[in-house]
């Protein structure tokens, strides 16, 4: 499970694309949190990015207008701008489940567009790269004892001593 404060921490950055992650277990896989270690947050936190990255720019855009006054922004421009904001908020994905499986990121949405699924896809390859513990790309494998982990060397290490042990 991710640490509490990263949880958190992407929650209160995403709150549109988090909103379920403390509804009702009958309708969502979120309030489980963040099911993948800390390494991933990264990972999780540019996907999201993207994923708001045009209501960001509309966002900016209306804040942009509202503040400069030389630029005689007519109201009727404003509100606009302000549909069109409505609009790509209702395109916005809602996590449904984020966790890891057979050693990859999984991020489960409701609502994407192909656009948006493929930008998902993208980054559930790219945890293939990134140790899920530390988030490091450096000697990164993909290992299996029976349980996929993708765990750089010094977290494999850790990983096999702990699983002797018990």
């Amino acid at each position: 499970m991710m640490n509490k404060e990263l949880d958190e921490a992407l929650c209160k950055d995403f709150p549109e694309i988090f909103k379920d992650r403390h509804a009702d277990v009958s309708t969502t896989a979120m309030c489980w949190g963040f099911e993948c270690r800390d390494g991933w947050e990264p990972l999780i936190r540019f996907l999201c990015e993207q994923l708001m990255m045009p209501v960001d720019r509309l966002r900016y855009r209306i804040d942009h207008y509202k503040k400069d006054q030389q630029k005689n922004t007519t109201q009727e421009y404003l509100n606009e701008l302000e549909n069109e904001l409505k609009l790509e908020m209702e395109k916005i994905p809602v996590a449904a489940q984020v966790k890891e499986k057979f050693g990859g990121l999984r991020f489960y949405v409701h609502g994407a567009s192909e656009e948006q699924y493929d930008m998902i896809d993208i980054i559930e390859r790219m945890s293939y790269r990134v140790c899920e513990k530390c988030g490091t790309m450096k000697s990164v494998e993909l290992r299996n004892d029976g349980w996929y982990k993708t765990l750089c060397d010094t977290h494999a290490t850790e990983w096999v001593e702990q699983r002797a042990r018990k």
